[in-house]
């Protein structure tokens, strides 16, 4: 089931990144506190990249 990310989990994975980098994955979730690597990393990819960007041929 998915449940969409909140505001403060979004701030979480940003602040988490900022301190432990993109790829410490394990660690950022563990800040995160309510989601898993996986998604984390799927979430910050998706912030990275404008949605623009992401529909170009």
């Amino acid at each position: 089931r998915r449940v969409m990310w909140t505001a403060e989990e979004d701030e979480a994975l940003l602040t988490a990144v900022a301190l432990y980098h993109p790829g410490h994955w394990i660690v950022i979730s563990r800040y995160v506190g309510t989601r898993t690597s996986t998604q984390c990393a799927y979430r910050w990819k998706s912030l990275c990249i404008p949605q623009s960007v992401k529909r170009a041929p």
